[in-house]
């Protein structure tokens, strides 16, 4: 996995020493060959060796907890990879190779992730324990659907944290924009 280039919790990132400069990853999003990945993972552990939402408890605190319904209920907006129409068939494919368990899940744009958390009380709180992680991933290691995307996680490059309470701002769109879409 390649070493860290961002970290911060304040209201945007602060670029620390390391070997991917905030240049080098718009380039490597403008290439097209990579794209942005955001996903909710533990606080108190390095990139890379973080649980994410569904295993660190944030999905039960922020969404579960605070709207008092269960998974059946929110399937429409939270679906399982099988049913995310943009991920279905890769999931598949995934799952009959058996590589399956080397894919993290995270989300390819921020009304991605705000569709899945979305009330912000529950994720002030939540700031104690997670953090919103930014990640380049390679596109041949990758696959964005409609709700969600999946990642292979030695190929994820992370490049900062952001509070989970974070606002869409050029801290962030700087990296969308600069993505080519396909």
């Amino acid at each position: 996995m390649a070493q860290f280039g961002y970290v911060g919790l304040d209201a945007g990132a602060t670029q620390v020493e390391g070997p991917l400069k905030r240049s080098e990853a718009l380039a490597m999003l403008a290439s097209g060959e990579y794209r942005v990945m955001l996903r909710v993972e533990s606080k108190n552990n390095e990139p890379g060796n973080r649980p994410g939402a569904y295993r660190n408890g944030a999905v039960d605190r922020c969404i579960y907890g605070i709207t008092d319904t269960d998974e059946f209920d929110l399937r429409i907006a939270h679906p399982s990879p099988k049913r995310d129409a943009g991920l279905a068939g890769h999931w598949d494919y995934l799952r009959n190779d058996g590589t399956y368990m080397n894919y993290l899940f995270g989300f390819s744009k921020f009304s991605q992730y705000k569709n899945w958390f979305f009330i912000e009380d529950g994720l002030k709180d939540e700031e104690a324990y997670s953090v919103l992680g930014v990640y380049i991933v390679p596109r041949e290691f990758s696959h964005a659907g409609q709700f969600q995307m999946i990642a292979h996680r030695d190929e994820m490059i992370h490049l900062m944290d952001l509070p989970m309470t974070y606002k869409l701002d050029e801290t962030l769109q700087e990296l969308f924009d600069a993505q080519v879409t396909a």
